[in-house]
């Protein structure tokens, strides 16, 4: 696996790399055969490095991709050499379960990189009932230096929160029957914070622009269950019945530690 940077200073090679990525996962490199290379030739990591010079850092993943192939579409909607995000749809995995290991996201982008040395790290993982956007890291050091995503959810309800914005904080616990999660004071803490972003009349429908502070199981499915707001289609917290869960991931913005460029996305959904 190969991952390549752009010195901006004059500096040691591992001081370059220091400055995206941990000491701890620094070792995990070097138990794993890393090289530093420059103009295709071997340097040290303590040798001097200039502004513009590209360094490689090559080193073995140690992973592979294990799973089922699955050749179902996969929706890309941005790709570049260390990163894939896909936007998925309802009642889709993004990981495979032992009650399903055939068919999800993960099972797609094993397919998708067949051909390829890319392994598959999954930034944010979505519930199988809620469409958007999915971030992938296409090797182990990528997923590790990257810090900076936000991530921005729609949700749509058949009654209303109390108020038109605020912040949800009620701790998070899972349930005895062990698949819902519920809100008890001796949960994990856990943050919403929403604002009501529109109404529909005819369906008397309420849209809800949400950002987690926390990325607690089901929460924002939760919070809006315990304040008397189910998502429309979530039947398991309450909600009306809909053919589709009314949630979606619609935007996705993350920072490339590599390019330091910015990436906007939004979902079809």
């Amino acid at each position: 696996m190969e991952v390549t940077f752009q010195a901006k200073q004059t500096q040691t090679v591992k001081e370059l790399i220091y400055e995206r990525i941990s000491r701890n996962f620094y070792g995990y490199l070097k138990s794993h055969n890393v090289k530093f290379l420059k103009d295709n030739v071997e340097i040290k990591s303590y040798d001097i490095i200039n502004p513009g010079d590209l360094i490689t850092i090559s080193y073995d993943d140690g992973e592979g991709k294990v799973g089922l192939f699955s050749d179902k579409a996969l929706c890309v909607v941005y790709e570049d050499s260390n990163y894939i995000v896909v936007d998925k749809e309802a009642h889709v995995q993004t990981i495979p379960s032992k009650a399903n290991p055939f068919d999800s996201i993960y099972n797609r982008l094993m397919s998708y990189f067949k051909d390829t040395t890319n392994t598959i790290h999954i930034v944010n993982r979505l519930d199988k009932e809620t469409k958007g956007l999915v971030l992938v890291a296409k090797n182990k050091i990528a997923r590790a230096m990257l810090s900076d995503w936000d991530k921005t959810y729609y949700a749509v309800t058949s009654s209303p929160l109390e108020n038109t914005s605020g912040i949800i904080n009620d701790p998070i616990k899972k349930s005895d029957d062990g698949i819902k999660r519920i809100v008890d004071r001796d949960g994990e803490f856990a943050s919403t914070l929403y604002e009501l972003e529109s109404f529909d009349e005819k369906n008397n429908f309420y849209t809800y622009k949400v950002t987690l502070r926390t990325g607690k199981t089901h929460q924002i499915r939760v919070h809006f269950s315990h304040h008397g707001a189910p998502l429309v289609g979530d039947t398991l917290y309450g909600g009306i019945d809909n053919p589709e869960m009314m949630l979606s991931c619609r935007y996705l913005s993350f920072t490339n530690p590599l390019t330091k460029q910015t990436i906007y996305l939004q979902s079809r959904y």
